[in-house]
């Protein structure tokens, strides 16, 4: 118990820090990238908690979230930087944590593919795209929506071109396969991105 208002104090703290640093700067790439991101969440969230760390490598945790699917109580992440095996992001969520900075497995986010917009409107007939390079060159794979079995899928993988945010994904098929790209149609709100 008492490790848990420790972790709290603390968070408390960064939070205090972290919102007198993005009022004193709306120009910093932390600002800029903000305002562009689509954000990403825990995958499969509330099934585990998630271990937030203190540096990009190490067993050092700062705070450990798991969120709440009873009190629909989800945690959105916005990404600042990457490093091999870890974002360094700022994690919101609509519970008791308001903001916390820290260093988050790639696995342990998720986002949700978006198909092309384009007609038809079956879901199941819509195309998504997976790029061999966080590029719009190099084509992968053109996946019809049906042949997944989840539409939230788990992030490998980040990478920023100007403003376009790329996340390499692990796509597995009902097939048994598994493909493997990069795509920016992907969206970060835990109810699904409908409509989108």
């Amino acid at each position: 118990m008492k490790k848990f208002f420790i972790i709290i104090a603390i968070t408390a703290f960064t939070l205090q820090l972290y919102s007198q640093l993005v009022s004193r700067s709306n120009e910093t790439n932390i600002g800029v990238f903000h305002n562009y991101s689509t954000g990403l969440f825990f995958y499969k969230a509330g099934q585990h908690p998630v271990n937030i760390y203190s540096q990009a490598k190490g067993d050092s945790i700062i705070a450990v979230i798991q969120d709440d699917t009873i009190q629909e109580i989800w945690s959105s992440i916005v990404v600042v930087s990457r490093g091999d095996s870890r974002f360094y992001g700022h994690v919101e969520n609509n519970g008791c944590i308001h903001q916390l900075s820290g260093w988050i497995n790639y696995e342990d986010c998720g986002v949700y593919l978006l198909p092309s917009p384009r007609f038809p409107e079956e879901a199941e007939d819509r195309v998504i795209k997976l790029y061999e390079q966080p590029d719009s060159v190099a084509c992968s794979s053109t996946i019809l929506s049906g042949e997944i079995v989840d539409m939230e899928v788990k992030i490998l993988d980040y990478s920023r071109m100007g403003r376009l945010q790329w996340v390499k994904v692990n796509c597995p098929l009902k097939s048994g396969k598994t493909i493997i790209g990069w795509t920016t149609r992907y969206c970060g709100d835990i109810y699904g991105c409908y409509g989108i």
